[in-house]
C-alpha cells in the first residue's frame, strides 16, 4: 500500500503502479515460486519476439489487445508455451514466465485465458540475488 501512494503521485496509470508495487514486494512474490533449494525455474521469451511486442507496443494503442502479433504468429505462440509446459509438467515444475516490465501486465493479459496456470513475472520484481533456471524460451 504504501508503495502505491508513493507512485500515484509520479502516475495515474494502473499497469505502471502495479509493476512498482510487485516490484516492492519481489521478495515476497520470489519465495512463492522458488523450489526446495531457492531456484526459481522459468521460461523466457525469446529476444526477436520481446523486441517485436516492445515495438509494438510502442508504435500502437491497438496492439495491447494482441501485442502486436498475426494470428499465425500467435498460434506459434500457443504452441511454443504448449511445448514449454510440457516440459515443466515432466520435470514437476509450475510454469513461470519471466519477461520485462514493460510487457509483463500485456502479455499476462493475452496469455492467461488460454493458460491459466502460466505465472507471469518480470526481472524487474525479482530480486538480483534470486537464482534462476531457464528450462525453456518462447519462440515464434
Amino acid at each position: 500500500l504504501e508503495s502505491l501512494i508513493d507512485y500515484s503521485k509520479v502516475t495515474k496509470n494502473v499497469d505502471v503502479l502495479t509493476e512498482y508495487v510487485r516490484h516492492s514486494l519481489g521478495e515476497t512474490i520470489a519465495n512463492i515460486y522458488k523450489d526446495s533449494n531457492g531456484i526459481i525455474h522459468a521460461m523466457s521469451i525469446g529476444e526477436k519476439l520481446e523486441n517485436y511486442i516492445t515495438d509494438s507496443l510502442s508504435k500502437q494503442k491497438e496492439a495491447i489487445q494482441t501485442l502486436g502479433l498475426s494470428p499465425e504468429m500467435l498460434r506459434k505462440l500457443n504452441e511454443s508455451i504448449q511445448q514449454n509446459l510440457t516440459q515443466f509438467r515432466n520435470f514437476g515444475f509450475s510454469p513461470v514466465l519471466i519477461t520485462s516490465a514493460t510487457i509483463r501486465p500485456y502479455f499476462y493479459r493475452l496469455i492467461n485465458s488460454t493458460f491459466p496456470d502460466v505465472v507471469v513475472l518480470s526481472y524487474t520484481e525479482l530480486p538480483a540475488d534470486v537464482e534462476i533456471e531457464f528450462l525453456g524460451k518462447l519462440e515464434v
